[in-house]
């Protein structure tokens, strides 16, 4: 056999069926963490038998291809179509209608649609939504498709020759990086997705979406919230607040109400106006307008959580960030919460390195590893007390720390 086209790795298939076997029986008894381990030996079994050239293909045609068809479809309106209409079989002339787009293209998207499995097909030109189709038709996950695709996708896009103009030096500055070099503006990304408000409200819903489909923080046997958080808690003033940092639209904090519904302390969400502005009368938690370049007006707080905000901030902004927090703990009492993908040193899967390259191609910064966070914040003054991980072996840590 053509050793291109062989199986990459014959001699584990039986090995990996049976532990397939194994790890099913442990997910069919909703064992904790069964099912990110059995999606790994899943994933480990087509790389056993896929050949090389299944795979250079599979990164060459299929990814692109997926990406820009699911991206079509969403301007088209097709996911929203199909699942509108019952699960009704439709035709291409039917998904068609109404948008102005040319039949026959419909119809070749529709393919690689179905190809992908976003969608169904059902006939020759029948098209049914799949499970995928439903999901696709909302926003919070719609718009990981659309926000990918518009903002760090065109920069990840010209990675390679950016890269290749500088002499592969590490991507420093967030001002003149990959993004500013595909979009031929000096401007930052997070302005660029600013001054585009339906950009931006994708960015919104993919934040949502992506803490949806990882564990939270406060989830059980995740972070200890009532041991570090609850105990010894002081209510008078700001003293038993849990301030979330640039936290997009509250999600966090209503996690927090979810998992701790008679949580003591007050809740405050701290965001740019334009982002306050969408969620200030929700009557769930206070709204406050604030940078975090700038000083933090809540002092002693129980908590502050940084949710995947430093992952988008050079080391030098980070240390402005930390450094106005720092200032605003209480020493002993305050403690800092970390939340973000930690970059194992082996091992890394691609769910973490992939967000690392994109997080570069946007902003030339990226996920750091543990030594990197700890001398992080350990040079802004703060002190790491403890790392805390889910379940999920891909999934984010809390890295918690208190003022020095």
């Amino acid at each position: 056999m053509n050793q291109i086209t062989a199986p990459s790795s014959p001699d584990q298939v039986n090995g990996l069926i049976n532990e397939i076997s194994d790890q099913g029986r442990a997910f069919a008894g909703n064992e904790a963490g069964a099912r990110e381990t059995l999606l790994a030996k899943a994933q480990a079994l087509v790389a056993a038998i896929e050949s090389p050239m299944d795979r250079i293909l599979s990164i060459s045609y299929r990814g692109p291809a997926e990406f820009a068809a699911a991206r079509i479809a969403i301007d088209l309106g097709i996911f929203d179509t199909l699942t509108k209409n019952g699960g009704a079989t439709m035709s291409a002339a039917e998904l068609s209608a109404g948008t102005g787009a040319d039949r026959v293209f419909v119809l070749r998207v529709l393919r690689q649609l179905a190809a992908s499995g976003l969608i169904k097909q059902s006939g020759p030109d029948a098209w049914v939504p799949s499970t995928l189709t439903y999901f696709l038709a909302m926003p919070k996950y719609r718009d990981t498709i659309q926000f990918t695709f518009d903002l760090p996708g065109r920069a990840i896009a010209r990675l390679p020759a950016y890269v290749a103009s500088t002499g592969y030096k590490n991507p420093s500055d967030p001002m003149d990086g990959p993004f500013q070099f595909a979009i031929g503006e000096k401007k930052h990304g997070w302005q660029y997705a600013r001054e585009r408000p339906q950009l931006m409200a994708a960015l919104q819903n993919h934040m949502a979406g992506l803490r949806d489909a990882r564990p939270r923080w406060t989830d059980p046997g995740f972070y200890p919230f009532a041991e570090r958080l609850e105990e010894g808690i002081k209510l008078d003033g700001d003293a038993g607040a849990v301030v979330d940092v640039g936290g997009g639209m509250g999600h966090d904090l209503e996690a927090v109400m979810a998992a701790r519904p008679r949580f003591p302390g007050k809740l405050v969400l701290q965001e740019l106006p334009q982002v306050v502005a969408r969620c200030k009368d929700n009557g769930k938690f206070e709204a406050m307008e604030h940078d975090f370049y700038k000083p933090q007006p809540v002092k002693g707080a129980r908590a502050y959580l940084l949710h995947s905000i430093l992952h988008g901030c050079s080391d030098e902004q980070c240390k402005v960030v930390l450094s106005h927090l720092r200032d605003a703990m209480e020493p002993g009492y305050s403690r800092l919460l970390v939340d973000e993908l930690v970059v194992p040193e082996m091992a890394a899967s691609w769910k973490v390195t992939s967000m690392d390259l994109y997080v570069m191609a946007l902003s030339s910064n990226g996920e750091r590893t543990e030594a990197q966070y700890r001398q992080l914040l350990e040079t802004a003054g703060l002190e790491v007390t403890g790392i805390f991980e889910s379940v999920d072996p891909d999934g984010e840590r809390v890295i918690e720390a208190m003022r020095v």
